[in-house]
């Protein structure tokens, strides 16, 4: 398993950015969902902080390919 300072130094690198900028975020791994993970043809989710009373949202759609090999 990949430590958070080496997935942060292959982004930085990859981007050739020195440091995050103010206010960046990054996620690693699997956020719990409630129910467990299951297949679907679309996703929806929401990151609330009940400090600041703000959320941030996302959603998207699947369109699923036929089997070619």
């Amino acid at each position: 398993m990949r430590t958070p300072e080496d997935l942060i130094q292959g982004y930085l690198g990859a981007t050739g950015a020195t440091a995050f900028a103010e206010g960046h975020v990054m996620t690693c791994g699997t956020v719990p969902a409630i129910g467990g993970i299951r297949p679907s043809q679309n996703f929806e989710m929401e990151l609330h902080d009940p400090v600041l009373q703000r959320s941030l949202r996302h959603r998207y759609e699947v369109q699923v390919l036929p089997e070619v090999a």
